[in-house]
C-alpha cells in the first residue's frame, strides 16, 4: 500500500483562505496508532512560501509510518497578515490536527512541531507566547519542538544582514526595534517547557549559526533542554532537502528525537 495523501485539509473554522489548510500524509497502515505526528512549517521570510513545494518531506515521513502535516498559513503580505498571524494559524492547525487524532490514528500527546527558518521563528513564538500556546488543549501542546536554520532574534539578524530590513523585517514585523524586540524569542520568556532540537549549518548564507546558538544559550536558562546539531557546507535549504533522505544526519537526528517522546 501507497502513503496515503489528504491535501487542503482546512485547519480554522469556516475559513475560505488557502493559507489556512495543510496536506496530512499517513503511513500505509490503517487502524494502527501512529505516533508520532510531525507538523512541519516551511520558511520564506514570512512573506513567501507554501506547503506544496515540501510534498517530499510530507512523503519521506510517511513512508518512515510517521504521519507527518505540511501546513500552509498566512504570509505577511499586508499589515492584518503581520506576525503574529503566521504562528496563530501553527497553533490553530496543532489544536485541528490534534482534534483529529482518533479518526487518523496518531498520538495527540506526541505531536511535534518542525519549523525552517521563518518557520522556526513560529515553532519558538508558540512555545513563547502564552496567548498562542493556550490556543491549543494542554493534553496536545507539542511534545518538542524542531528548529532548522531557525531565526530568533531580529535585531541581532538585522546587524548581520541589514538589507533585510527593507526587504521583509518591516513587512513581517514592522518599522522600530520595539517591535523586533518584542517579536523575538530570545527575549521571551518559554511558556512550554518541551525539549528543542536545534539544526543549523555554519555555513548558512541566509540565516548566521549565531541565531540558533543564542537561542540555545535562551532556551538552557529558562530550564528548557536543548539539542544541537551543527552542520557544515550545507546551505540554508539544504538541511530541509536532507530531511527527505532517511539516512541523512538531519533526518536521523529528528527520528531519534521524536523516538524519546516527552
Amino acid at each position: 500500500m501507497d502513503t496515503r495523501v489528504l491535501s487542503d485539509l482546512t485547519y480554522v473554522e469556516n475559513s475560505k483562505n488557502p493559507k489556512q489548510t495543510l496536506d496530512l500524509y499517513l503511513p500505509p497502515t490503517p487502524g494502527k496508532l501512529i505516533t508520532p505526528l510531525l507538523i512541519f512549517a516551511h520558511g520564506g521570510a514570512w512573506i513567501s512560501g507554501d506547503k506544496g513545494a515540501y510534498r517530499a518531506v510530507g512523503k519521506a515521513w510517511a513512508d518512515q509510518g510517521i504521519a507527518c502535516a505540511v501546513l500552509s498559513y498566512r504570509l505577511a503580505i499586508s499589515a492584518e497578515t503581520r506576525h503574529p498571524a503566521a504562528a496563530e494559524d501553527l497553533a490553530r492547525a496543532i489544536a485541528w490536527l490534534a482534534g483529529q487524532a482518533a479518526k487518523y490514528h496518531f498520538d495527540e500527546r506526541k505531536i511535534f512541531v518542525v519549523g525552517h527558518s521563518a518557520g522556526a521563528h513560529m515553532a519558538a513564538s508558540v512555545a513563547t507566547t502564552s496567548k498562542l500556546l493556550n490556543l491549543i488543549p494542554a493534553a496536545a501542546r507539542p511534545a518538542g519542538y524542531v528548529g532548522i536554520a531557525g531565526i530568533y532574534d531580529i535585531p541581532q539578524l538585522l546587524v548581520r544582514w541589514p538589507t533585510y530590513q527593507s526587504w521583509f523585517v518591516e513587512t513581517a514585523f514592522g518599522k522600530t526595534k520595539k517591535e523586533w524586540t518584542d517579536a523575538s524569542p530570545t527575549q521571551a520568556k518559554l511558556v512550554a517547557k518541551s525539549p528543542w532540537l536545534l539544526i543549523h549549518s555554519k555555513d548558512d548564507e541566509l540565516v548566521d549559526l549565531a541565531q540558533t546558538l543564542e537561542f540555545k544559550k535562551h532556551l538552557e536558562k529558562e530550564g528548557v533542554k536543548a539539542e544541537l546539531l551543527e552542520l557544515h557546507l550545507v546551505p540554508h535549504f539544504g538541511a530541509v532537502q536532507n530531511l527527505t533522505s532517511p539516512s541523512s544526519a538531519e533526518s536521523a537526528r529528528v527520528k531519534a528525537f521524536l523516538n524519546r517522546g516527552r
